[in-house]
């Protein structure tokens, strides 16, 4: 046999023990005849004990011995599905209640403690416990967000469907809103979205979220309402360029982000034969070029620095979001995402996002992220991110992006603006391609904040 090559991956053989199966099969194939007649012993004393297992409501243990002389422990739960295994995940055994249960009530602890006398919560039987636990509708419940949580950590059960149930719920209720004249179309145009990424998916390439697919129903089911209530109009086949044109006029700062889909969409109705031109030829995205949003003036970042460092109103999260996008020009989504193990205390710098480098935290920010560890403490959770809700809490996820856009309302100024703030300020006083660098962008994301700049103070005297 031949040496294995250098930097070949190495042989199942090597690599891992074989089962105990296998084993035993290898033992039996070249055993004698008396191990074969032992092991048909083994094979009729385990059909002789699992009948009267399956048949109860509850789990039997039938105790046989194999031929190797290793004992075999043979379950059976409620759903008359017998496994081998060695232990049961139950509201007694001791990791679980370091994990989850100290984080339930009483009712909670009740329904588990049921569940396993019933054997719902055998080693084999995980899947079936979380669609047991999982409530219908938009909300799986907080028994089911635990019980997932606890499962997929310790590689006893894959996550659940409940992100893709409920992206396509967002999604049939965009389509559901569009006018009935359109809607078939519209229908057809998401599932091909939906195909184009499972292509990606198997392709390797960058696949669309389910936030850009719902992003781009939203617009053509703005366009469809456009055309009826203002063009007049009850059929794809009748738009034409001008009346893209005026519905990309009622938002200027969208035009290019809305021409986009609308030309995706075209596109594709014009190959399924939906219209016979497409209505975005010719059409161009003249939209600014430079960055036209608010910022915030220096004395209301001067309120704004005061209610999060030494007010007692703002709570916590707020603190920690308004002071990093003030402060470090952080996104709601790198701190939304922000976790324990991404802090480093003995330096005082965190990791946000995809920066390439660790985050230097001033005395405020490293204040109001005290504040916000404190906070967590008291939810007494396994959670690993920074914020911690009372829904995220029982759980393993971060944030609901609806939570953290909405953290700042009480001051009156989003994330987003407080950002455009920071990244203004940098860019127009130091090197731009350094400002990207250090945010990890691209340098062309912050020479937008650049246009139409002039620095009065090098200009020559007149």
């Amino acid at each position: 046999m031949s040496a294995p090559t250098a930097g070949a991956g190495p042989t199942p053989s090597a690599d891992r023990r074989p089962g105990r199966l296998r084993r035993l099969r290898d033992r039996v194939n070249s055993g004698s005849r008396a191990d074969k007649i032992a092991f048909a012993a083994f094979v009729l004393a385990v059909l002789v004990g699992l009948p009267p297992a399956l048949t109860s409501g509850f789990e039997k243990v039938v105790d046989v011995v194999a031929p190797d002389q290793s004992p075999v422990k043979l379950e059976a739960a409620a759903y008359n599905e017998p496994c081998l295994s060695s232990w049961i995940v139950a509201p007694g055994h001791p990791e679980f209640d370091q994990g989850i249960a100290s984080s339930f009530d009483e009712g909670l602890i009740d329904r588990l403690t049921t569940w396993e006398r019933e054997g719902s919560l055998t080693h084999y039987s995980e899947v079936k416990a979380l669609d047991r636990a999982r409530r219908p509708g938009r909300s799986m419940g907080s028994l089911a967000r635990a019980l997932e949580g606890f499962f997929t950590l310790r590689g006893l059960a894959l996550p659940t469907d409940q992100a893709q149930r409920l992206a396509a719920g967002r999604r049939r209720r965009r389509i559901d809103a569009i006018p009935l004249p359109f809607r078939p179309q519209v229908q057809a145009f998401a599932e091909s979205m939906l195909r184009a990424r499972e292509r990606a998916l198997k392709a390797g390439t960058l696949p669309r979220t389910d936030g850009t697919i719902e992003a781009a129903l939203a617009i053509v089911c703005d366009l469809a309402h456009f055309l009826i209530a203002t063009r007049n109009k009850q059929d794809w086949a009748l738009t034409d360029v001008h009346d893209v044109e005026a519905f990309l006029a009622t938002m200027p700062k969208a035009r290019q982000r809305r021409l986009t889909v609308l030309r995706q969409y075209f596109r594709f109705a014009r190959s399924h034969k939906v219209v016979l031109i497409d209505a975005t030829r010719g059409v161009k995205a003249n939209g600014p070029s430079g960055f036209s949003g608010t910022t915030v003036a220096v004395d209301q970042q001067r309120q704004l620095f005061r209610r999060w460092t030494t007010g007692a109103d703002a709570h916590p999260h707020e603190a920690l979001l308004g002071i990093l996008a003030l402060l470090h020009a952080a996104s709601s989504s790198e701190v939304r995402l922000l976790r324990v193990d991404d802090l480093d205390p003995a330096n005082r710098t965190i990791r946000l996002g995809k920066r390439p480098h660790p985050v230097p935290m001033d005395p405020a920010s490293w204040s109001a992220l005290q504040r916000c560890l404190a906070h967590r403490a008291d939810q007494r959770t396994d959670n690993p991110h920074v914020i911690v809700t009372q829904i995220t809490k029982t759980g393993r996820a971060p944030a609901s992006t609806a939570y953290v856009s909405h953290l700042l309302d009480p001051c009156g100024v989003p994330p987003r603006t407080l950002r455009s703030t920071r990244l203004a300020d940098l860019v127009n006083t130091l090197d731009p391609k350094l400002v990207a660098a250090v945010l990890g962008m691209e340098p062309e994301g912050v020479m937008i904040y650049l246009a139409d700049h002039v620095d009065t103070g090098r200009l020559p005297n007149p």
